[in-house]
């Protein structure tokens, strides 16, 4: 099973991850469909009477190996914490009726904004692995390494001193120009 998370409200496509759903952090989305997941499994277990997860073997169950063992259900996630809020409900939408405005019952009314790169990533990303898988052809997503505070700063300090250095070069190069065009008679 492969699956596609959240998308909205994001914007970063660095912060784009492939892994497991047991292994997915900071994705509000994953960790609800995790708990979910979790949630039914108990609950078949309980309903049926199986112990230690043991299954019929019946085809219709798989999704339910899914359930039992959610690493074996493979997501496409972001990191980034949503950098949009909610839109907000209009006096206009409220004063017609809030029912109006979802496409069924129960479903969301505001609306969460969307980066239009955002979803288009995470979709060729699933399709990549779908299409790997299919082909039969190992697909092994390599997990970036945790960065931390300080390493980042550093980074961040060292990329900040080039700009400067950059910026000192570009003008001195424009004022040399500016000075070889004035000197030229015409």
């Amino acid at each position: 099973v492969i699956s596609c998370m959240g998308a909205g409200g994001k914007a970063d496509p660095t912060r784009v991850h492939i892994s497991d759903l047991r292994s997915a952090s900071k994705d509000p989305l994953a960790t609800s469909v995790r708990q979910k997941l979790r949630y039914l499994w108990k609950k078949e277990q309980k309903d049926t009477g199986e112990q230690n997860g043991k299954k019929s073997g019946d085809e219709s169950d798989y999704w339910l190996s899914c359930i039992d063992d959610d690493s074996k259900v493979a997501i496409v996630y972001s990191s980034e914490k949503v950098v949009a809020k909610l839109a907000q409900i209009t006096d206009e939408q409220k004063e017609e009726g809030l029912h109006n405005f979802g496409a069924m019952d129960n479903m969301r009314v505001r609306v969460l904004p969307v980066v239009g790169t955002m979803p288009a990533i995470m979709g060729q990303t699933l399709a990549a692995m779908a299409l790997c898988e299919l082909g039969g052809k190992p697909f092994r997503p390599v997990g970036a390494e945790r960065v931390g505070r300080n390493v980042r700063h550093k980074l961040y300090q060292h990329l900040c001193n080039r700009e400067k250095k950059i910026e000192q070069k570009l003008k001195s190069t424009v004022t040399d120009q500016n000075r070889n065009t004035s000197n030229d008679p015409e």
